[in-house]
C-alpha cells in the first residue's frame, strides 16, 4: 500500500500575485511564462494539466460562466474549474 506524506505549501499573497501580474518583461518568452504561471495560480491547475488543455475543455456550466471541464493527470480525477475570471489574469 502506498503512503502518502502530507505536504505545506506555501501561498502567494494577492499582492504577490498582482507584483508579478504587472512585471514586464523583455522578452516575449518571458512574458509567456508569467501568464501560465499565473493561470495555474487562478485555476488551481498544475502544469503538466494546463499542457494537456484543450478547447473542447472549455465549455458554458449551468450558471452561464465559462468553466474547464477536465481530468486531473496525476490524481485521475475529473476537475471542474471556473474559467471566467480571466480579466484577473493576463
Amino acid at each position: 500500500m502506498l503512503k502518502s506524506k502530507p505536504v505545506h505549501r506555501e501561498f502567494l499573497t494577492a499582492d504577490e500575485l498582482q507584483k508579478i501580474t504587472q512585471k514586464q518583461f523583455t522578452t516575449d518568452r518571458l512574458s509567456q511564462v508569467r501568464d501560465f504561471f499565473l493561470f495555474s495560480c487562478y485555476t488551481r491547475l498544475s502544469y503538466a494539466d494546463v499542457q494537456k488543455l484543450k478547447l473542447a475543455d472549455l465549455s458554458i456550466g449551468v450558471d452561464g460562466e465559462r468553466w474547464i471541464f477536465t481530468y486531473r493527470k496525476n490524481r485521475y480525477t475529473s476537475s471542474n474549474t471556473l474559467a471566467s475570471n480571466s480579466g484577473q489574469y493576463p
